[in-house]
């Protein structure tokens, strides 16, 4: 009677490891997503931010949401109920922007960016950006923050 009992612990310990270590890697993609966002801003005013270089490979268009963004307009903007959107700070939190990849006309990719290291707020859009027009360029805005405010 123990055997089924040890088995059945060890398929929930194994389950269990590895749905924590999607988690862990799944966030820690997002954090470097995020960094190498932030190291183009850093390039500084006229910089090119190329979103080509960040996200999962041969994703096809760019979402970038903007503070306080509700859940619905995410699945409006995506045509779709995405079920992680629930995961993010988005609708609350104005310090972050919300960048979601898109591959084929489903989520391949997302990660919160901190607003403190680049604001994406100006060239957020709720019809994304295809691949090929998913360039900014760096400027300061009032206060002298990195900002993304134009197209490429």
């Amino acid at each position: 009677m123990r055997r089924p009992v040890s088995l059945l612990l060890t398929a929930f310990v194994v389950s269990a490891c590895f749905w924590v270590g999607a988690v862990a890697w799944s966030h820690g993609r997002a954090e470097l997503w995020s960094r190498a966002l932030w190291r183009q801003c850093q390039s500084g005013p006229e910089a090119v931010v190329d979103f080509t270089d960040l996200g999962p490979s041969g994703w096809d268009r760019l979402y970038i949401f903007h503070p306080y963004t509700p859940d619905s307009s995410i699945y409006e903007a995506l045509g779709y109920h995405w079920p992680d959107a629930d995961r993010t700070n988005i609708g609350w939190n104005d310090g972050v922007n919300l960048v979601v990849f898109t591959k084929r006309g489903q989520v391949e990719g997302w990660f919160e960016h901190p607003r403190n290291r680049g604001d994406l707020t100006r060239v957020a859009s709720q019809g994304g950006y295809p691949r090929e027009k998913a360039r900014f360029v760096v400027a300061l805005d009032q206060e002298n923050r990195l900002v993304l405010a134009t197209h490429y």
